[in-house]
């Protein structure tokens, strides 16, 4: 039999739950008609939820919970108990399976993942770019990394570290399931680790023997190489390393789309990175797509929201002015037709996703994000400074 005690915590749980709910419906910019449609709950018994007159039950917590995207506890606000062991919720992405290891939003966050092999017919990944900076150790298995010109093999026990500035891209290429660890932050967080070629037979069929280098360390896509009297691998016997298979030609172009997702109320959805800057859905074209299609695709995936590329609409091409190794080209388009509820389907990327009015949009913002928005409507107030060459197209957005 419950305490009085126990059951005054009890009572206090409960009664926070109606305010919780609410603020968790508003951040996400969602009426109660629409959370209604999504979770089958009727109108009124979640009105009466949030203002605290009708008593919380499982059967009603457990559909608004998965509609937020939020654990059962942190939804009820359960005590904490102290424990500092990560139990961590692991998900599917492209097809490997990601457990992260920590639970805070800002800074460096730390995965596992579990990456089954490739089709040996497949064509190779495309490279992507964005903010950030990537560590990463083998478990176990063997990882393929595409990074700018080079591209390694990585055997277990070995480590690369590298700015995601730069193209890459990384998958298994068999003959078993590789597994592990990445460390990502942003922009200007490293690790940093040396990596030292080994000489002797490369690990993919199609290349010849690698003859041995001198020490070299991965940093910004280059492998930088040191003399040999930095060589210290006699006292570190054990230390990872990494080595170069196959040069592969180095892109001189990202295209890709910066999407203005407009609700229903006119906010404007931006996502927040672990570097505390601001963004629009968005990222690069894939081969084949027009800039709707992937606008459609990439909002799905970064934001688990759907809309049709019938409902995208392009309004700007842009080009952007600074000096970079890679031109970056991107277009901007908007919609009003998004549907579904905002997560974050990619921790390892944003932090969160939260809807701004037009005249309180965030000053931190990314450039390329910020130049699409002045292009959009060049009267919003507040944002950043973002030169862009602008080709309009005929929409009227």
């Amino acid at each position: 039999m419950a305490t009085p005690e126990q059951d005054e915590e009890l009572a206090d749980v409960l009664t926070a739950v109606g305010p919780r709910l609410r603020a968790l419906r508003q951040q996400r910019g969602t009426t109660l008609a629409q959370l209604g449609e999504i979770t089958g709950i009727s109108l009124s018994t979640l009105s009466r939820l949030e203002s605290g007159q009708r008593r919380p039950t499982l059967e009603l917590l457990l559909p608004l919970a998965k509609a937020h995207r939020v654990a059962l506890d942190e939804l009820v606000g359960a005590p904490e108990t102290g424990d500092p062991r990560i139990r961590p919720r692991p998900f599917v992405r492209h097809g490997s399976t990601y457990v992260p290891l920590t639970r805070h939003f800002g800074g460096v966050h730390a995965f596992k993942t579990i990456m089954p092999p490739v089709d040996g017919s497949a064509p190779l990944p495309e490279l992507r770019v964005h903010e950030g900076y990537e560590w990463l150790y083998v478990l176990s298995g063997r990882v393929r990394l595409l990074l700018g010109e080079h591209d390694l093999v990585l055997s277990a026990g070995e480590v690369a570290e590298f700015d995601t500035r730069t193209p890459h891209a990384f998958f298994n290429p068999g003959p078993r399931t590789a597994e592990f660890l990445s460390l990502f932050g942003p922009q200007g967080e490293r690790i940093h680790v040396r990596a030292r070629p080994r000489g002797g037979a490369a690990d993919t069929p199609d290349t010849a023997a690698a003859p041995a280098s001198p020490p070299a360390r991965l940093r910004h896509g280059r492998t930088l190489m040191t003399s040999s009297a930095d060589d210290h691998s006699h006292d570190h016997p054990g230390r990872p390393a990494v080595r170069a298979v196959r040069a592969v030609p180095q892109p001189n172009a990202v295209v890709g789309v910066g999407l203005i997702v407009v609700g229903a109320d006119g906010r404007i959805l931006l996502g927040q990175a672990h570097d505390g800057r601001w963004e629009l859905p968005g990222g690069k074209v894939d081969p084949g797509e027009g800039f709707e299609q992937a606008a459609a695709r990439e909002l799905t995936e970064e934001t688990d929201l759907r809309v049709a590329p019938e409902a995208v609409e392009v309004f700007t091409v842009q080009l952007a002015p600074e000096s970079e190794a890679v031109t970056r080209l991107t277009a901007g388009a908007v919609t009003h037709a998004a549907e579904g509820l905002p997560a974050v389907t990619e921790p390892h990327k944003i932090a969160r996703w939260e809807w701004f009015g037009p005249a309180g949009l965030p000053t931190e913002l990314y450039a390329p994000s910020a130049a699409v928005l002045r292009a959009w409507r060049p009267g919003l107030p507040g944002l950043p400074e973002a030169p862009s060459y602008d080709y309009r197209t005929d929409g009227t957005a």
